[in-house]
């Protein structure tokens, strides 16, 4: 088994792993770190996704921000945001809320599906 080794502190980690579940974005609970939040803005900036799957929702703060992100860097690009309870109050045209389970994905992410969601994703 793999061990876990890091450099930050035992109360830095618990620091960060408190702001992350306190995290909102835009008034939405988001439940992303700094780190998190660091490499998607760089992964969205070097691979410029046409289609973007988010797997957990919560309560939708996560796939606003990937939404807001997607489209301050120009990418008209539709997020599909999946979650065993679907997000039902956020209306947002650039994101749909999809009910599935993160261990049953090709029953939500049908073959049909997934070829019609432009690529890379």
């Amino acid at each position: 088994m793999r061990g876990f080794r890091t450099a930050f502190s035992p109360d830095l980690l618990a620091s960060v792993q408190a702001g992350t579940m306190a995290y909102t974005y835009k008034g939405i609970r988001c439940i992303k770190d700094p780190f998190d939040l660091a490499i998607y803005t760089r992964l969205i900036w070097d691979l410029k996704p046409k289609s973007l799957i988010e797997i957990g929702s919560n309560q939708g703060g996560g796939a606003l921000w990937f939404a807001d992100m997607l489209s301050a860097a120009g990418l008209g690009c539709p997020v599909i945001s999946i979650d065993r309870k679907p997000v039902t109050w956020l209306a947002d045209p650039r994101i749909a809320f999809l009910a599935g389970d993160a261990t049953q994905l090709g029953e939500t992410l049908s073959p049909p599906m997934l070829a019609a969601l432009p690529h890379p994703w």
